[in-house]
């Protein structure tokens, strides 16, 4: 039976579930993709019978799925499979190009990276011919991003991503000084209207952040690389650009805000304790001031940082220029 789009973005989002060891059940997970549907407009909601019927369908395609009544929920037994998605026609992939756009522009994470990942996946599951210059010059266009970039030098990035091989490159720093480089592309990603590589680059002999715009030439080697997990998480958390981090955060949470932290994706160092009233306090051993600032200052009252002190010092210096800024 052919799978519909609606499906699709079900069963993607249910074995990132899967394989995160988040142990989903089926009212658990018809009530996130409700929750998605209230708050997003996603119009994914959906009975937990239909869940049971996803679950079929992967198992049907081959995934060992078991039931862990500790855990009250779902998991992988064989970690090692692959949930592969069926290609897409183009006018498909163009459409899921153009909303992953729009869910840039207008959802809060972590549905817009939900969304971004789900149009990776679709990509790498089409031919390689698909990816022509012409599509890539769209791709370029659709994704909204402020400077020029050269359609056959992203061609030779994405191959190289895709393929896992390393690239030779010359590359054009913000000073104008051009250097030779060689790199291992392990992520290529679209951040704050630009595209760029997150790699292992061989003359620094460190992790380096490479725009795609500022490439001048880039040539496919014949020397191949393993992905880098800790590079690709730091990517999938945030953390594209390196920003400086902060440690030992505590963030009390509105009841609503505390429902929605719980039912996203742990990350390395946080906890998540309730209050009788349904409010909950935020712990994070470690995260970028930067993002943890914003994503505080977007829950409009609902999150209220406790500690450190320089942290609720610069909430409350940016909540007065507001303030400020905004006097009738």
């Amino acid at each position: 039976m052919p799978i519909n789009k609606k499906q699709l973005f079900r069963l993607i989002k249910l074995v990132a579930e899967l394989k995160e060891n988040r142990y989903p059940n089926c009212q658990k997970f018809a009530d996130e993709l409700l929750h998605l549907d209230l708050y997003q407009n996603e119009n994914v909601a959906c009975t937990a019978k239909t869940i049971q019927r996803d679950i079929k369908v992967l198992k049907d395609r081959g995934a060992d799925i078991k039931f862990d009544a500790k855990n009250n929920g779902f998991y992988l037994a064989n970690r090692g499979w692959e949930f592969l998605c069926p290609p897409l026609q183009d006018e498909e992939m163009m459409a899921s190009v153009f909303g992953a756009k729009v869910a840039e522009d207008i959802f809060p994470e972590p549905v817009k990276s939900q969304i971004r990942q789900a149009v990776d996946t679709q990509l790498a599951g089409n031919t390689a011919d698909f990816l022509d210059n012409a599509f890539i010059e769209t791709l370029i266009v659709a994704s909204g991003v402020k400077v020029k970039i050269d359609p056959n030098i992203f061609k030779t990035v994405f191959d190289a991503w895709q393929t896992r091989h390393s690239l030779d490159i010359r590359y054009r720093a913000p000073d104008g000084r051009i250097s030779e480089r060689w790199i291992d592309p392990h992520v290529l990603t679209y951040y704050k209207e630009a595209w760029y590589i997150k790699g292992f680059c061989l003359k620094s002999n460190a992790t380096r952040l490479f725009a795609v715009h500022r490439i001048t030439s880039a040539k496919i080697t014949d020397e191949t690389f393993t992905p880098d997990k800790k590079i690709i998480n730091s990517v999938i958390e945030g953390d594209v650009y390196g920003y400086d981090k902060i440690k030992d955060v505590e963030i009390w949470l509105s009841p609503e805000s505390a429902r929605y932290v719980k039912e996203r994706k742990r990350r390395k160092g946080e906890k998540l304790t309730f209050n009788k009233d349904g409010s909950a306090v935020l712990y994070l051993s470690e995260t970028a001031f930067f993002e943890i600032t914003r994503w505080v200052m977007a829950e409009c009252g609902r999150a209220k940082v406790l500690k450190p002190v320089e942290l609720v010092k610069e909430i409350s210096r940016i909540s007065q220029d507001i303030a400020s800024n905004h006097k009738s």
